[in-house]
């Protein structure tokens, strides 16, 4: 399983992620210590979780998108045209029904 997780992040976008926080934290090469390597495995664990939640943020915008092709025809006549944005004020008493 964690051979399966090491090959889906590439060591190009491995690279690039941490010399991206390096960066961000003005930290240049000279400065830095070698990394442990509980600290590398950190690393990695972080970068694969970044991943899947990358993967499930796509994979919902896929099913919102899938949602609204399937909208009746109705329904799209009615957005097409322009909305007023509502104020903060009309949202609330929209939603308290009133």
């Amino acid at each position: 399983m964690e051979e399966n997780n090491q090959k889906m992040l590439s060591p190009e976008m491995a690279k690039l992620m941490v010399k991206q926080i390096l960066n961000k934290h003005n930290i240049k090469k000279e400065d830095m210590a070698e990394i442990s390597e509980e600290e590398k495995e950190r690393l990695k664990e972080m970068a694969l979780n970044f991943k899947s939640q990358v993967d499930a943020l796509l994979k919902n915008q896929k099913n919102d998108t899938k949602v609204k092709k399937a909208k009746p025809v109705d329904k799209l006549s009615e957005e097409s045209e322009p909305q007023k944005r509502m104020s903060l004020k009309d949202r609330i008493r929209q939603r308290r029904g009133k």
